[in-house]
């Protein structure tokens, strides 16, 4: 259980760590913006997708944990959304920098709820035997995103 909760926390260091590199960086530096932005959905989308098939798919079938679920996985439909609209604006734009904002505020909301309330609620409301097996599938599913987008 813990080395699954490790996991996921590791890789939301990784994405807040990115999103603190594009948001420091001077809006002149389109070219970077773009390759860091890059790199952030190459962490980003494997994680959520491979969260929601798995982490939230068991969460969902628990009596106190299906609400917190399925608003985890509107969040991660939220932050889908914004990535692709960040796609179709040039970095140079000014509006982009508010887009990064929002959604760099919207990751570090999900990722704070995630790991101070979900993540509790989940080791109350799910069997310590299903968390091995949801983190062999997590892993998996995030390879398996991975390689679909390169």
């Amino acid at each position: 259980m813990k080395a699954f909760f490790d996991e996921l926390k590791k890789d939301h260091k990784e994405v807040k760590d990115i999103l603190e590199k594009m948001k420091s960086g001077s809006q002149s530096a389109e070219k970077t913006r773009e390759k860091l932005f890059t790199k952030l959905k190459e962490e980003l989308v494997p994680h959520m997708k491979a969260e929601d098939a798995t982490f939230y798919q068991a969460l969902l079938k628990t009596k106190n944990g299906r609400q917190h679920a399925m608003e985890a996985k509107e969040e991660h439909d939220l932050t889908t959304l914004v990535c692709r609209q960040l796609e179709e604006i040039p970095a140079k734009e000014e509006v982009w920098g508010a887009k990064l904002k929002v959604l760099k505020d919207l990751v570090e909301h999900h990722i704070e709820e995630e790991e101070k309330e979900i993540f509790k609620l989940a080791q109350k409301e799910m069997e310590k035997e299903d968390f091995k097996q949801i983190m062999q599938n997590f892993q998996q599913e995030k390879e398996k995103v991975k390689s679909e987008l390169s």
